[in-house]
C-alpha cells in the first residue's frame, strides 16, 4: 500500500514557503510522446495541485529528458520567492540539482542539442528560485511520485498539453 512522501525532508527551519515538488516524466517511443507529470505540495497546509503536459522538442527524444522537463515546467508554477525541495525518481538529476555547476553540465552536453535545451531549461528554472534542493524518491514508496508517474503517462496519450492552475 502506497502512503503519502514525509514532507520536511531536509529538517531545515525557513520562514518563507515551502513547497514539494514530486515529478516525473515518460516517453512512449513507439508514438514518440514525451509527457510530465507533478504533483506541487505546500508544506504548511498539505494541499497539493497536480498537473501535466505533453512536450514537443526537436531531436532524440529520451526518457532522462522527460524527466528534466518535468522538474523545469513544475518549477515555473510555484512562487519564485519559496523554498523548493524537488523530488525524483531520477537519481542523477537529482544529484545534478544538488551540485549546481549548472554551465558545466550544459557545456558536456554541447553534441546533444535536444539534452543541451532540456537542462537550459531546466538551470533557468531553478536560478530564478531562491532555494531548490532535490531528493530521490521511488514511485513505489510514495503516493505522489506514483500519482506524477501516472500524470506523466496520461500526457503522452492526450493529443493536447493539460495545464494545472496556479497554486492557491
Amino acid at each position: 500500500m502506497l502512503t503519502f512522501c514525509k514532507t520536511n525532508r531536509m529538517g531545515q527551519k525557513s520562514s518563507k514557503e515551502r513547497f514539494h515538488v514530486y515529478t516525473d516524466g515518460s516517453l512512449f517511443n513507439d508514438t514518440r510522446r514525451m509527457g510530465t507529470g507533478w504533483v506541487i505540495e505546500r508544506e504548511s497546509t498539505g494541499k497539493y495541485l497536480p498537473g501535466n503536459q505533453r512536450v514537443a522538442t526537436k531531436g532524440k527524444l529520451t526518457s532522462s529528458l522527460a524527466e528534466i522537463y518535468a522538474v523545469a515546467i513544475a518549477l515555473t508554477k510555484i512562487d519564485k520567492s519559496s523554498d523548493v525541495v524537488v523530488h525524483t525518481d531520477d537519481a542523477t538529476l537529482s544529484a545534478m540539482i544538488n551540485r549546481g555547476n549548472y554551465e558545466q553540465y550544459i557545456a558536456d552536453a554541447k553534441n546533444k542539442p535536444s539534452r543541451a535545451e532540456a537542462l537550459t531549461s531546466l538551470f533557468q528554472s531553478i536560478s530564478k528560485h531562491k532555494s531548490v534542493t532535490s531528493c530521490y524518491e521511488s514511485m513505489h514508496e510514495c503516493e505522489h511520485m506514483a500519482r506524477a508517474h501516472r500524470l506523466s503517462r496520461a500526457a503522452c496519450d492526450r493529443q493536447a498539453p493539460c495545464e494545472a492552475p496556479e497554486l492557491a
